[in-house]
């Protein structure tokens, strides 16, 4: 027992001192479990600190982005919201579309990046609908929806913002596949009623949306 208690004392570099180790064995043995014990909790302390001090981008995204109405045209839309307290800074968002094309030479995975209404926001505190304009100079215009079945198509989203918190830039990725975007629809309000003069954000409800009728003239095929 006295070996035992010895060893945890030394492996903890605690050591008391009320046992000592005597002969050269028996120090090299001490001595390595000293060591050990050091780099032990140092590698303990460093892993924690690496868990609970990195910064998370804690941002929920619709299930389903849409094809909605926009002005005169229609844009694909799709929400975020930051499910905590804090806000994020300076949030950037990049999206791209992601499709087989048929080029006369077999089909060829190709990159199409889209350009958003709005691609930077100063505060991140409530909901963000990112948006795509369907215009002429898109790469979604004149498409429907048989024709990113057809190409396989994935609309991936990559955000980026600073976390006053942590003092980090944080990242989030997200993607949507060509059977998760909603032909002729608009997202639903999240703000509920005010109560005790806070206004409710409703985050389960991030993925909602009622069935519109498109703007026909986005419709048209070049």
């Amino acid at each position: 027992m006295g070996s035992i208690l010895f060893s945890c004392q030394t492996f903890t570099t605690v050591g008391y001192g009320r046992v000592n180790p005597t002969g050269f064995a028996t120090n090299i043995v001490a001595a390595v479990e000293s060591l050990s014990g050091l780099m032990a909790f140092a590698i303990a302390t460093g892993l924690l600190y690496g868990r609970f001090s990195s910064a998370k981008a804690d941002l929920v995204f619709s299930d389903n982005a849409v094809i909605a109405p926009y002005k005169n045209i229609n844009a694909l839309m799709f929400r975020v919201a930051h499910s905590k307290k804090h806000v994020l800074n300076n949030v950037d968002a990049q999206v791209i579309l992601s499709m087989n094309v048929d080029e006369g030479q077999g089909s060829i995975r190709r990159f199409f990046p889209l350009k958003l209404e709005l691609s930077t926001i100063n505060f991140l505190s409530l909901t963000w609908t990112i948006v795509h304009p369907i215009d002429e100079n898109s790469p979604l215009y004149g498409v429907d929806e048989n024709a990113l079945a057809a190409g396989n198509a994935e609309i991936m989203l990559l955000l980026k913002g600073f976390d006053d918190t942590f003092s980090q830039d944080v990242h989030k990725r997200s993607s949507y596949k060509y059977h998760e975007i909603v032909w002729g629809a608009k997202y639903v309000s999240l703000l509920n009623d005010v109560q005790n003069g806070v206004t409710i954000l409703d985050l389960s409800r991030i993925g909602e949306y009622n069935k519109v009728e498109l703007n026909a003239i986005a419709l048209q095929v070049k």
